[in-house]
């Protein structure tokens, strides 16, 4: 009897106990959930700074890629790296640039502006002016950007004028039987010069005139490595002296002299 005071102390203590362990699980249980919120926090913000980086990437993938997409090429026949007097240049990949103005220069850097056109399509043409002198020279153009900063194309071309005509070719002479002739002559083309010249192409032609012409057969470009060539649906008269005409031509344009023979229709 005398302990039957310790009961309710007893009770009391156990509830205590209880409600203490009751108030530690509950502690831990928003604790683990806090630790959740917290590591999701710390996904999100991981997430924003790779999509941050990544849109920052994108912008800086954008801005070099339309400096680098434009392409500048030069159009011309060239040899080597020699260019004919009035060279054409072309820039392409214009797409984004349509509506503003694409510069040539004759310089480094975009220096010394030579030409201009609009760009009204994905290409675009630029001509040089007309070079008088022997030496060489450094082409470059900009294309301004869609938001206006103007860019100089890192290309440069530097070529040297090239204005010295192959050689002539060394003879020609023609064969073929009256009927032969009369339609469909032979042209056979001597020239001791070609493996040692820059021959890429011969323009041959006939006429009934002495001086190099073509009102019989019109002029028509022949392979450089042509050894001879045959003219057809001719219609030439029997009797009458005719003239062949050939002349070299080299990658530039360059032309040579003449080289002319004649013959007759029999």
């Amino acid at each position: 009897m005398k302990l039957l005071w310790l009961i309710p102390i007893a009770l009391f203590l156990s509830s205590t106990i209880q409600a203490d362990i009751a108030l530690q699980a509950r502690k831990w249980e928003l604790y683990k959930k806090l630790n959740l919120i917290m590591d999701e926090l710390d996904n999100h913000e991981h997430n924003r700074r790779q999509i941050n980086r990544a849109d920052r990437y994108l912008q800086r993938a954008y801005v070099a890629l339309q400096k680098r997409e434009v392409e500048f090429q030069l159009l011309s026949p060239t040899k080597n790296k020699s260019i004919d007097s009035t060279p054409t240049f072309q820039l392409t990949n214009l797409d984004n640039h349509i509506g503003l103005t694409a510069r040539l220069y004759n310089g480094k850097n975009c220096a010394n502006l030579v030409s201009e056109v609009d760009i009204t399509s994905d290409t675009a043409e630029l001509q040089a002016a007309e070079l008088s002198s022997d030496g060489v020279y450094i082409f470059t153009a900009s294309v301004p950007s869609p938001d206006g900063e103007i860019d100089c194309v890192n290309t440069e071309i530097e070529y040297t004028l090239d204005q010295t005509p192959p050689p002539p070719v060394s003879s020609i002479y023609i064969e073929g039987e009256h009927d032969d002739l009369t339609t469909s002559p032979i042209i056979y083309i001597e020239n001791r010069n070609r493996d040692r010249s820059d021959i890429h192409q011969y323009r041959i032609g006939i006429s009934n005139q002495r001086i190099g012409g073509d009102n019989i057969a019109e002029f028509r470009n022949i392979p450089g490595t042509a050894e001879q060539y045959q003219f057809n649906n001719l219609a030439l008269d029997s009797g009458n002296f005719y003239y062949v005409t050939i002349m070299s031509v080299d990658e530039v344009g360059n032309v040579s002299n003449w080289t002319t023979a004649p013959f007759i229709v029999y």
